[in-house]
């Protein structure tokens, strides 16, 4: 099932303008921070520290960044 916005009415696709679009873009960039934060908080053990996880979703966004970068 599609991830829904504006009230579950619309799928990202049908949002209606570039405004909306990057709303949604944005916030969820910045639930990606805050389940960064809950996993530093909850998922930090002796074998993997705070440092562990920040590098390990810092890598992964770096690899999405290098995505969108090559887009045509």
């Amino acid at each position: 099932m599609a991830r829904r916005h504006r009230n579950d009415t619309a799928t990202y696709r049908e949002l209606p303008n570039y405004r909306d679009r990057v709303k949604s873009f944005n916030m969820t960039v910045n639930k990606l921070v805050e389940y960064t934060r809950v996993q530093a908080e909850i998922d930090t053990t002796p074998r993997r520290s705070v440092d562990d996880i920040k590098e390990a979703r810092i890598m992964t966004l770096r690899r999405a960044i290098t995505r969108i970068g090559q887009l045509t």
